[in-house]
């Protein structure tokens, strides 16, 4: 941060639970699009795809700009606010960028469009993006390089 290459935080603080069931129990349970299970360690839930790769098009589906789908207008409200959308662009760019260092082509193909999410009883919207690049033709021998860079 001091060096000014930090463009995003997200506070985050851990929560320790005690259940009576293990995490791949709880893991087998959830109804979430995507997860994570690292055995005996953690596992992870999200409605966000991290990345997609098909041949040799990458592609990542950013999602910033949270709303209740029971509020009144609430498709208008999350797409006029401005510190959502702010919040938005900034890290669509950061993604684009990222993808930019091991894709070529990367762009932005849907901007700001609204994905319904079912959690529970409760339905949210979630304003994402969709962004994709081309690999080189090789990629898969480079998969660490991909994911870690």
């Amino acid at each position: 941060m001091i060096e000014g290459n930090t463009y995003l935080l997200n506070l985050t603080f851990p929560t320790e639970i005690e259940v009576n069931t293990s995490l791949l129990n709880i893991f087998l349970s959830s109804q979430a699009p995507f997860k994570l299970y690292f055995k005996d360690q953690f596992i992870t839930f999200s409605p966000e795809r991290f990345i997609k790769i098909k041949d040799n098009l990458i592609k990542t589906y950013p999602m910033k700009g949270t709303i209740d789908a029971d509020i009144l207008n609430a498709h208008k409200k999350i797409l006029a606010d401005e510190k959502e959308k702010a919040e938005h662009v900034m890290v669509v760019d950061l993604l684009r960028n990222d993808l930019s260092i091991v894709a070529k082509k990367v762009s932005v193909n849907k901007f700001r469009y609204i994905d319904k999410i079912e959690a529970g009883s409760k339905a949210l919207l979630q304003v994402s993006s969709e962004i994709s690049g081309i690999l080189e033709k090789n990629w898969s021998e480079r998969i660490g390089d991909i994911l870690f860079s």
